[in-house]
């Protein structure tokens, strides 16, 4: 207990003093960064490389947005408007297109506002939701404003609540017409989200004053068979970053929040490699932490049968804020994502003085079919958080935090 309290200080004094050069060694996958989950270049082989994808097969169109109709199932979030363009000189395909803009109250204000388009129709027409031999996502972005915007795209699965892919992000400058790509890596989604369960593209604008068509929604297929990689198990440990497929098996909920795996082992915990979540969007002064989520996929801790850990266990983790200051108030919990219940625990409050602390969740107030791993970011201040060492502990060493119920839902 004692050395391994000694190794963490001595690596949070050694990582004080690499925290610039940590932030640039991050090795990501997720689209954004994680979904992703948290990503980085890796796959089923442990070495970090993701497969190469074939010449695409065939495109499938997802949206040309001809009408109204075709925005009928939209998901919305923000303060803006959409309609629907018949000017040709902003069409690309068919006879019409999106136009996303603002009204006159929202005028020389930053806007921020997310469409998601589904991945398949509600009359059965079309269901693009297997992404299994999916190479990317393509469409046509024309920004007719005076400023440039920011588009981030990703996935989204809304099978057990929103879970997003990693966000990846265009700067389109005024006047610019362009060809937005997500690239897909198939390993992630298999984790974060489940590979055959993207229900939506979610597409993210930021700008001031935007004036911004959409066209042309498609996906681009390969012939490569997709191959579920197998996963370790075995001891106490549930995920230690270490392992190359390890960067897929994280998500973030929202497209501001990212998350990515960082190799350096003077700032991990355990071995060579953390995990860190962060904001996109932040900005000093601010209060960033609200409402975002960092989890572990169920389909990744299915392998480890969780609802057979022992009486009396605790299933525990290593966390770290890379801040000195205000504490972050935390909701963590264990997850039934196939039977729908959580564990609803007090808030908790994470330390902000750049060290690691072990938190301890107990095992026998979970739901019985327990099979993911959660942690809610209730409200904080600014910066970013590490994570590491996620493991099976049969007692809570003397300085962990403890979690308590107070009640199950």
């Amino acid at each position: 207990m004692k050395a391994k309290k000694a190794k963490k200080a001595e690596k949070a004094m050694k990582a004080m003093e690499k925290s610039v050069k940590c932030k640039k060694i991050a090795a990501l996958a997720m689209c954004a960064p994680l979904f992703f989950g948290a990503a980085a270049c890796g796959g089923n082989n442990n070495n970090g490389n993701a497969p190469e994808a074939k010449q695409p097969v065939y495109e499938a169109l997802v949206n040309s947005f001809e009408s109204y109709a075709d925005a009928y199932d939209f998901d919305y979030s923000g303060k803006f408007i959409l309609s629907v363009n018949k000017n040709a000189e902003y069409v690309t395909d068919g006879a019409a297109s999106l136009y996303f803009t603002v009204d006159e109250t929202r005028a020389g204000k930053s806007v921020e506002g997310t469409f998601n388009v589904p991945a398949y129709r509600m009359d059965g027409s079309k269901d693009y939701r297997d992404f299994s031999k999916v190479s990317r996502v393509t469409y046509d972005v024309f920004n007719a404003g005076e400023k440039e915007i920011s588009i981030n795209t990703c996935l989204l699965s809304k099978k057990q609540g929103y879970l997003y892919s990693n966000a990846q992000t265009e700067i389109i400058a005024p006047g610019e017409k362009k060809e937005v790509t997500y690239k897909v890596n198939p390993y992630s989604l298999y984790y974060a989200l489940g590979i055959d369960q993207i229900t939506h593209i979610s597409v993210n604008v930021l700008g001031t004053d935007p004036q911004v068509y959409f066209d042309n929604l498609r996906l681009r297929y390969v012939s490569r068979e997709f191959v579920a990689p197998e996963t370790e198990t075995g001891g106490n440990s549930l995920l230690n970053f270490e392992k190359g497929y390890h960067s897929f098996v994280t998500y973030v909920t929202g497209t501001n929040y990212a998350a990515e795996v960082v190799n350096d082992s003077a700032l991990a915990i355990e071995g060579n490699r953390c995990v860190r979540v962060y904001r996109k969007d932040k900005k000093d002064g601010e209060v960033l932490w609200t409402g975002g989520k960092f989890g572990i996929s169920a389909n990744y801790l299915s392998a480890f049968n969780l609802s057979s850990v022992p009486e009396g266990s605790y299933v525990s983790f290593d966390v770290k804020l890379a801040w000195v200051g205000a504490p972050m108030w935390v909701v963590p919990r264990l997850v039934s994502a196939t039977g729908g219940g959580y564990m609803n625990i007090h808030n908790m409050s994470f330390p902000a003085d750049g060290l690691w602390h072990t938190v301890c969740i107990p095992a026998d107030i979970a739901p019985a079919l327990f099979d993911n791993i959660e942690i809610s970011f209730d409200g904080g201040s600014y910066g970013d958080i590490y994570f590491d060492d996620f493991r099976i502990l049969t007692e809570a060493p003397e300085d962990a935090i403890v979690a308590t119920q107070w009640g199950l839902t």
